[in-house]
């Protein structure tokens, strides 16, 4: 089977061109120079001429190198930055090479699949983490499926695997996650700063996320109404094209009014502020 080489991409923050050779990033100099582009060429001609690739079918191993090169590092970014999937991804890959990174890919089957989260399982993971993480090992051959890498029988036999069912497997349960103790949150806001004891109280009233309060600007708020619209610049949901609305009544509107400026585009808790709020409360209680 055809084997699809890395490809050449650009490391933004140095500049440099690189491409992922064995799940490893090998910088080959200033990007888009003849140099790096010789140098591609050269490292792609060993990669499709190693002894491990001549003559033998596409490995699990191989296969995971070229998802993160042409898949993952590309389409989980937000605001030009890689998202927590991408760790998420990487970790379970780990374990899928560790144990069949020398199995050809066309090889892989349900049972195959079982063993990988058995390792999960003695690995004490959670039991819903699990089962995100095989169905990202699902996504990994959906994906081979539609580059033509492997068959979709793979894919079909690998969907028969149900998912880790409460009190029915050795999984570890997760902990439920519990709302912060009231009392907790007070005897923090009774010492936090003008800036940040506003930021909790707009998080209690509204029920928004933390990210979405730190990133509240005026623009961003419809004010010609009696309740007040705010729509985030980011948000968690905003690749699946959803909008995000969050109400503002009465109290909330009073706390913001205390944080505007003349620029409508200036964030209302920048760090700017936070600090030189810490640094008078230090002065005054001195």
């Amino acid at each position: 089977m055809a084997k699809k080489p890395p490809k050449y991409c650009l490391h933004k923050a140095s500049g440099q061109a690189f491409v992922y050779i064995n799940r490893r990033p090998e910088y080959l100099g200033e990007y888009d120079s003849p140099q790096s582009r010789r140098r591609y060429h050269e490292v792609v001609a060993n990669w499709c001429n190693s002894s491990d690739l001549k003559n033998a079918d596409l490995t699990i191993s191989e296969l995971v190198d070229v998802y993160f090169s042409e898949h993952v590092t590309a389409h989980y970014r937000k605001n030009d930055e890689p998202t927590s999937e991408v760790s998420a991804i990487a970790s379970v890959t780990r374990i899928l090479v560790q144990l069949c990174g020398d199995l050809p890919a066309i090889d892989f089957s349900p049972k195959k699949l079982k063993t990988v989260r058995n390792a999960m399982i003695e690995a004490e993971w959670k039991r819903t983490s699990i089962n995100k993480q095989v169905g990202r090992i699902r996504r990994l051959f959906a994906w081979a499926v539609a580059e033509e890498l492997v068959t979709a029988d793979i894919l079909v036999g690998l969907q028969t695997v149900l998912p880790l069912q409460r009190g029915r497997t050795a999984a570890i349960e997760s902990r439920p996650v519990l709302p912060v103790p009231e009392a907790h949150i007070d005897a923090v806001r009774d010492r936090a700063t003008a800036p940040v004891k506003a930021m909790i109280d707009l998080q209690l009233l509204t029920g928004a996320r933390p990210t979405e309060i730190i990133i509240m600007r005026a623009c961003d708020i419809s004010m010609n109404v009696d309740v007040w619209q705010y729509r985030p610049a980011e948000h968690k949901t905003e690749h699946h094209g959803k909008e995000r609305v969050v109400y503002l009544g009465p109290q909330t509107q009073l706390i913001i009014r205390r944080f505007m400026t003349p620029r409508t585009d200036a964030y209302f808790f920048c760090p700017r502020t936070v600090r030189f709020s810490n640094k008078l409360a230090r002065t005054v209680r001195r």
